[in-house]
């Protein structure tokens, strides 16, 4: 059986998502900017909700990754702003959520290593998972193609602690995508395909071995971005049969 992490944007999609028992979701808001973290009073309540109806692991976490961005565009943060994370992190850590996505990068698109390190040392604090989201999309060495600085920079967040990385790397090359989980099983760090991922191309994630797919199970609609029922209903159903 494969499993599907649907990203949520707002604190009804996720209530609704959880009550249709998805395998976890990643909790932001603003689809618009590629999403953000979610309002502190906000986390607060869906934690209250969603733990309380039961959406957790074995372990008592909430069965959720919250999204630790505090703007949309670049992965390069000001000094209040990684203050920002680092309280937003251990605030997550409180409500008792599975983990954290993040990401940051220097003003050369380098891996940020003295801020991540940071952040993922408050995250294992608490017992949290670690995503480097999207952000790795960025790097110089993706964007370039350089295989070898690719797999450094992959070792490089083993290293500091990551435990899986989301890329969007399968919707240009799946190729690429599974040498990027190569890389990943030699250094310690797990793949999750996500980037337009839906119920017409989920079949070959799976088929190439993948067991977790990330996917909005939704489209732009005339108020932004909409959540589709039956998209994830499909897509849970795909993930289930394979």
């Amino acid at each position: 059986m494969a499993y599907l992490e649907v990203c949520v944007f707002s604190v009804s999609d996720a209530l609704k998502v959880a009550g249709m028992g998805a395998d976890r979701l990643e909790i932001c808001c603003d689809y618009s900017v590629g999403g953000v973290s979610l309002a502190m009073d906000e986390l607060q309540g869906l934690a209250n909700s969603i733990g309380s109806a039961g959406f957790v692991n074995v372990d008592g976490k909430i069965r959720a990754i919250v999204m630790v961005r505090p703007r949309g565009g670049n992965f390069v943060y000001s000094i209040e702003e990684k203050h920002g994370m680092l309280d937003y992190v251990e605030a997550a850590g409180k409500l008792g959520f599975q983990g954290v996505v993040l990401g940051c990068l220097t003003a050369e698109n380098q891996l940020d290593a003295l801020f991540l390190a940071e952040l993922v040392f408050v995250a294992r604090s608490f017992g949290m998972e670690v995503v480097f989201h999207r952000a790795f999309d960025d790097l110089v060495s993706v964007v370039a193609g350089t295989e070898t600085e690719i797999h450094k920079d992959m070792a490089k967040l083993g290293a500091l602690g990551v435990n899986r990385i989301l890329t969007g790397m399968g919707a240009h090359s799946m190729e690429m995508l599974r040498k990027l989980r190569e890389w990943g099983d030699e250094v310690g760090v797990s793949i999750l395909p996500g980037g337009g991922i839906r119920t017409g191309n989920i079949t070959e994630y799976f088929a190439n071995g993948f067991g977790w797919v990330h996917s909005a199970c939704g489209e732009k609609g005339v108020n932004g971005f909409e959540l589709n029922e039956t998209i994830v209903n499909e897509m849970m159903s795909i993930a289930r049969e394979n």
